[in-house]
């Protein structure tokens, strides 16, 4: 593949995040970088210069400061911070922080490794995120199917919902896949979304706790109807979320535009 650091460092948040990721993926597939480093930031009071560093997956104490071509691109303003790539699953924190000697001061520095979902982003372009939709049929098919068709007229063709399953397949073990693989975990919350079934496995609830062990970015989106509950988990009620504010088509091409601007994408 060519390198993507040839490509332009993204405007948005969110791409910056995937494009730094898939960066470090490649410059270790490359052989240039470890998969477990240092990530500091550091002020050099001399020369009054601000820059950051990552450590070879040795682990020395000096760390090995990053190939020119990225330090020159990710700036300290443009450098995505390690908790925004932890919260996409692009990095774990792996413990063992450390005290770096460096010009003469200890300077304090975490460590992390990259994860699979980082080099997963090698075998795609940067904005093609794996999306999971995550819906109760009787209440927001419709919905699903909408925010689905316009992510794909934006180039992204990585979205799921469940009527792509494979005929014959193992379902359950089919939709933990995909959970897994995801970068975004899209809820359409109803009225009745996580109301428990006496004898039956709420699958919403269930899908909802295999995105959060997967580290899958949550966004809820609210049906017009909706409002929490006691049934409703509290992660919901924790993150980021969105409103379909009426139930109308202006209504609905709203919220999926600040979805898709959400997402990175840029619609006016």
């Amino acid at each position: 593949m060519s390198s993507p650091l040839d490509q332009p460092v993204p405007e948005t948040k969110v791409r910056r995040a995937e494009s730094f990721a898939k960066e470090l993926a490649w410059l270790h597939e490359q052989g240039s970088y470890g998969v477990r480093f240092y990530y500091f930031n550091q002020i050099d009071l001399q020369d009054n210069v601000e820059y950051w560093g990552l450590g070879s997956s040795d682990l020395k104490e000096t760390p090995t400061s990053p190939p020119d071509i990225l330090k020159n691109r990710w700036t300290r303003d443009l450098l995505p911070s390690p908790e925004l790539l932890q919260e996409f699953g692009y990095l774990s924190h792996v413990g063992g922080d450390v005290f770096l000697h460096m010009t003469g001061q200890e300077e304090y520095a975490q460590v992390y490794r990259l994860t699979p979902k980082a080099f997963k982003l090698l075998e795609r372009s940067i904005g093609t995120y794996e999306v999971f939709i995550s819906y109760r049929r009787r209440e927001s098919s419709a919905l699903a199917l909408l925010i689905q068709a316009r992510l794909n007229l934006v180039g992204n063709n990585h979205v799921f919902v469940d009527h792509l399953l494979e005929l014959g397949g193992d379902w359950r073990t089919e939709l933990e896949e995909k959970i897994r693989e995801s970068d975004y975990f899209i809820v359409l919350v109803g009225t009745n979304t996580f109301k428990e079934s006496p004898g039956r496995t709420n699958w919403m609830k269930r899908e909802l706790e295999i995105a959060m062990d997967s580290n899958s970015r949550i966004v809820p989106i609210w049906l017009p109807s909706a409002k929490r509950n006691k049934t409703t988990p509290k992660i919901i009620g924790d993150r980021q979320d969105l409103k379909v504010q009426r139930k109308t088509a202006e209504g609905y091409d709203t919220a999926i535009r600040k979805l898709l601007n959400h997402m990175g994408y840029s619609i006016p």
